[in-house]
């Protein structure tokens, strides 16, 4: 769980415009992704309650995605991106910062979504593996929230995100909030999700956020969303630290490679026409 001050929060974890600007890359080995920083920005908030005997009892959760900061390999870099990331993972934790970045200095990797993470022996009984119905509908949520993030940016693009409000459905927060929890509800099927008062929200937000849960986690919901590209990230240690879903596809080494040569192109081609009008 996220781990903020007294409470403790979960990790958390595109429509058509925004799969529009993702670069498909081939399908390829892990890839190290060092994250540098990582915060969130006026975070909702939601209680899980675990079923009765279960390892996870009702805990206080900041119930938001993460922007990560990162560089490719297993070191700090100068060569950083950034990307959102929506917790798939709700038994290991991991601390990030609220409305200012900390620094995380973590080692991950990217790989398949396969499970919930219930990793330590403790959760093994709490195990779920998925079934390709769950990670579609998990692939549409990311998407999803990523759109609701990136819609958000036209308006406000230091994503301070407690004023901007998006239709009937409530803040940009409390969306955010029911998309993360969906996410968790569709992974564990058995857990109970629902919103809860805290710093960036009042009871009418809890209320909000609870009703958002139960809408993007639907069928009714979740048939009108295409699936689109995710990709994972998996602590790279232990496990000890949540896995993360990011739907725009940062390139992969290779191909920033390629990107840098193609505008070296472009301009030294730019530049020969340039060079030929003149002369004529």
């Amino acid at each position: 769980m996220f781990r903020f001050g007294t409470e403790v929060a979960l990790k958390g974890g595109l429509v058509a415009a925004a799969l529009a600007i993702m670069i498909a890359t081939p399908a390829a080995a892990a890839t190290n992704i060092y994250i540098d920083k990582a915060e969130m920005f006026n975070p909702g908030s939601a209680y899980i309650q675990g079923p009765a005997g279960a390892n996870y009892a009702k805990t206080k959760v900041y119930d938001a995605p993460v922007l990560f900061t990162a560089n490719y390999g297993t070191t700090s870099s100068n060569q950083t991106f950034t990307f959102l990331g929506f917790c798939v993972d709700i038994y290991d934790s991991i601390n990030v910062g609220i409305n200012t970045n900390r620094v995380e200095n973590l080692a991950y990797h990217t790989g398949p979504l396969v499970d919930n993470g219930a990793h330590a022996a403790q959760y093994s009984q709490d195990l779920v593996v998925f079934t390709q119905v769950q990670k579609d509908n998990i692939s549409k949520l990311v998407n999803y929230g990523t759109s609701l993030w990136n819609l958000d940016a036209k308006t406000d693009p230091t994503h301070n995100l407690s004023t901007a409000s998006l239709g009937t459905r409530g803040s940009i927060i409390d969306q955010l909030a029911g998309v993360q929890a969906a996410i968790w509800k569709i992974e564990n099927p058995t857990f109970t999700f629902t919103g809860a008062t805290g710093t960036w929200g009042t009871a009418a937000d809890a209320t909000t956020i609870t009703n958002d849960i139960a809408y993007y986690a639907s069928s009714a919901f979740l048939n009108t969303v295409q699936v689109g590209k995710i990709e994972i990230i998996f602590d790279s240690s232990l496990p000890a630290h949540q896995a993360f879903a990011f739907a725009a596809t940062v390139p992969e080494p290779a191909t920033w490679g390629l990107m840098i040569l193609g505008f070296g192109l472009v301009g030294a081609t730019m530049r020969r026409r340039r060079a030929a009008a003149i002369a004529a």
